[in-house]
């Protein structure tokens, strides 16, 4: 607290006795030094949080009257907001928009329930906790949502659709890091009871839409799903979250073994995110809708189950250049017993090229296309084999040393034990060379 910033934000000029005497009177500590003093503030008094609070006391003590109306010649501002206080208010408005109650939560938690979703990190324990069910503070937003979720699961509440913000405590080689995190709960069925409607209850892509959305609406860069172990997640419904390849989050199924424990029988989904992580979001920019027409160009591939999409889709952005590619993404897939084994996984590729600058032709579609033989080389140098539909197979196959002869001379050479990638042409293709 400075004293001179009384004067110069209202004109009043008070003795610092006066000052002291006021705020001694307020219950606040006051330790004087030339320039700058230190305030204590009593606990009661949570409204008190920044300099201008404190002369807003002093001059109400000191009365309203003795402010003098005057002109201000001080430069006006534009206040910048702190970018997690804007983060926060953004998503915790669009999560109401989707249906979400926002919830507010102790700071300090059951060490029980805290080791059962953090078994693996060290929590840190309070001194003179109220009660011994709230003596550690947490390390995550999942107790006190997984507390609200059980409330509601006792009472018959079908529809569960919460989240909360708040700042998280973790523990590590002594020292105390503080985070701001944003985490979210669904559980129950995931519409209305109707006639013409077969209900469902929430699955694990329900959760993933609202995330995928709340990230959106951020600005921030889409999220990466990988799969990751927690130990209070679904080993096989369990994505770790990152943004710019930075470890961000988690979401998932809860645990079978932690659902037990709390006694839940229906399927509850977590989400959490660490905000600081989205601080730096992009700027909205506008720009006029394209006066030339778009291209689609759907591209099956047959491709072995364990390969994630994420993969594809990456090798075919690497090489298409950005204004050219307007939207990438999987719309269908197909599991069968038709196909081989071990390729149990169809996905078809959706690619709409959009130049909001040049007109596309026909062949720099094609060109786009082309690109992507690019996913078939990074298969291939895996050892895998990939099949484009309506043109033919690509396998890599190992040939042993045999003996040859030298094009040029006819002399007998060994042929060394190789890889080689062998193509065999669809039908549709042999028919188009043919007609070519």
């Amino acid at each position: 607290f400075k004293p001179a910033r009384v004067a110069q934000l209202t004109g009043c000029e008070l003795p610092q006795s006066d000052m002291v005497s006021i705020l001694s009177r307020l219950s606040m500590g006051v330790q004087q030094s030339e320039t700058t003093w230190r305030i204590e503030v009593p606990a009661f008094r949570f409204d008190i949080r920044h300099e201008v609070d404190l002369i807003e006391e002093i001059i109400r003590v000191h009365g309203y009257q003795h402010v003098l109306e005057s002109p201000m010649t001080a430069p006006l501002k534009i206040g910048i907001r702190h970018p997690i206080l804007a983060i926060t208010e953004r998503a915790s408005l669009f999560l109401c928009s989707r249906g979400y109650h926002e919830t507010i939560s102790y700071s300090f938690v059951d060490p029980r329930l805290q080791t059962l979703l953090y078994p693996d990190e060290s929590s840190l324990m309070l001194i003179n906790p109220i009660s011994s069910e709230l003596s550690e503070m947490r390390q995550g937003l999942w107790p006190g949502l997984l507390a609200t979720t059980l409330y509601n699961i006792n009472r018959q509440q079908q529809h569960i659709r919460c989240f909360e913000t708040g700042i998280v405590f973790h523990q590590r080689e002594g020292q105390v890091r503080e985070c701001a995190n944003l985490s979210g709960v669904i559980s129950g069925q995931a519409g209305v009871e109707h006639w013409a409607l077969a209900t469902r209850d929430y699955d694990f892509f329900d959760l993933k839409g609202d995330l995928d959305a709340c990230v959106l609406a951020l600005h921030a860069p889409a999220l990466e799903y990988r799969k990751g172990s927690h130990p209070a997640l679904h080993p096989g419904q369990t994505a770790q979250l990152f943004c710019n390849n930075e470890p961000v989050g988690w979401m998932g199924l809860l645990h079978p073994r932690v659902a037990d424990e709390l006694h839940v029988t229906t399927n509850v989904f977590l989400f959490e995110l660490e905000l600081d992580y989205f601080k730096t979001s992009r700027p909205v920019s506008y720009k006029p809708i394209s006066k030339y027409p778009q291209i689609r160009r759907d591209l099956s591939l047959l491709v072995d189950e364990r390969i994630p999409v994420d993969a594809m889709l990456a090798i075919i952005k690497k090489d298409i250049p950005p204004h050219q590619l307007k939207a990438l993404q999987v719309f269908d897939m197909y599991q069968g017993e038709e196909l081989p084994a071990g390729k149990t996984l169809s996905k078809a590729i959706l690619v709409n090229a959009l130049s909001d600058e040049t007109r596309l032709s026909k062949s720099d579609a094609k060109l786009l296309v082309e690109q992507f033989f690019e996913l078939i080389r990074f298969q291939l140098s895996r050892g895998r084999s990939v099949k484009l539909s309506g043109f033919g197979n690509f396998m890599l196959r190992d040939k042993t040393e045999r003996p040859g002869r030298n094009p040029k001379t006819g002399q007998v050479i060994p042929v060394a034990a190789r890889r080689v990638v062998t193509f065999k042409p669809g039908l549709k293709l042999k028919n188009k060379i043919e007609e070519n």
